[in-house]
């Protein structure tokens, strides 16, 4: 362990211990389907009829077995909304007045959260698209440029969005609980940026390089954000992951509530689902595509035939991880046989 980190996030009110790499996964986390009795298999995801395999990316999941992501499309960049229901590709277009969408999450009864841009005059608008239709979200007055970025299994939904007139942006969340949107505008964030939104309606948000949870009103840093750079990437059931920039290489790390455990073998954290598995890349950037269970290395990844490297981006509940690998092989995914 680098014990610089150590003594920065001590100095950010951490006691050393919690960032032990050496303890297991949390008391609370159940065992994942795809955990350390797997053999992972990689295999890659159909893609569209026609369409060229490294311009389809997997971006979002329902948990269950579908899942969503884009296709890039003629010489403009444009996206289309691609959804996979099991693993049989649906392109879907645009709505009407818009020329490229491109979705950003899912939740477990199939809506999908998707930004839509009109390239004639740069508009914005974040849409749901379900049942066949998409179905625009009310901005509050006084903003503009939204990007939706993530809802939840109750359609809870958090966005990011700019002032008119002014600087920074601010986080809007549509919550269950209430009347309208709320505007999340920390003082320590002129620029807040949702990161993702947990099934009881916690928000993680940072501004770039920090950590932070919104819980009832109350901001709570991510030790050792905000003193140590760190990238934000997504929380579930109580346990968020992210990666701390360190000059030795970056370092995974899991927080349960506000304790952060730093993973087994350093390496970057992208993704976490509500069993406590966790998809990245160990040891460095470039490393080689992992899960960890809880704060324990559990798997290497397999690569593709031909392939010499790959991401792992996306976990899902069901314990299907997506990613993509180079040489042509584009969007795979690793599924667990035991």
């Amino acid at each position: 362990m680098d014990i610089g980190l150590v003594k920065r996030c001590a100095a950010a009110g951490v006691a050393a211990v919690a960032l032990s790499v050496s303890v297991s996964a949390p008391a609370a986390a159940s065992q994942a389907p795809g955990a350390a009795t797997c053999s992972y298999q990689v295999t890659p995801v159909v893609v569209p009829p026609g369409a060229e395999r490294q311009r389809v990316d997997v971006v979002a999941t329902d948990g269950a077995g579908n899942y969503s992501g884009t296709e890039i499309v003629g010489s403009s960049g444009a996206y289309r909304l691609v959804l996979w229901h099991g693993d049989d590709p649906e392109t879907v277009e645009p709505p009407k007045g818009f020329d490229s969408v491109a979705p950003r999450s899912q939740n477990r009864s199939g809506t999908v959260l998707v930004n839509a841009v009109s390239v004639a005059d740069r508009k914005r608008q974040i849409f749901l698209y379900r049942d066949g239709n998409y179905e625009p979200l009310a901005i509050p007055d006084g903003f503009v440029d939204p990007r939706g970025v993530a809802i939840n299994d109750l359609g809870e939904i958090v966005a990011t969005a700019n002032p008119v007139g002014g600087t920074g942006s601010v986080v809007i969340a549509w919550l269950s609980h209430a009347a309208g949107p709320v505007i999340i505008a920390p003082p320590e964030l002129p620029y807040a940026s949702a990161v993702d939104i947990d099934q009881d309606s916690t928000i993680m948000l940072g501004d770039g390089y920090s950590a932070y949870l919104w819980r009832s009103g109350k901001l709570i840093a991510l030790p050792p954000s905000p003193e140590v750079p760190v990238l934000s990437r997504g929380i579930s059931a109580g346990r968020a992951v992210g990666t701390i920039l360190d000059a030795k290489g970056p370092k995974g790390v899991v927080w349960t509530g506000n304790i952060p455990e730093l993973l087994e073998g350093g390496g970057a954290a992208e993704s976490i689902n509500r069993h406590g598995l966790i998809a990245g890349r160990a040891r460095a950037w470039d490393g080689p595509p992992v899960v960890w269970q809880g704060t324990r290395l559990a798997a290497e990844l397999p690569l593709p035939a031909g392939s010499t490297s790959a991401r792992a981006d996306l976990v899902s509940d069901d314990g299907t991880v997506f990613g993509d690998a180079d040489a042509g092989a584009g969007p795979v995914h690793w599924r667990c046989a035991v």
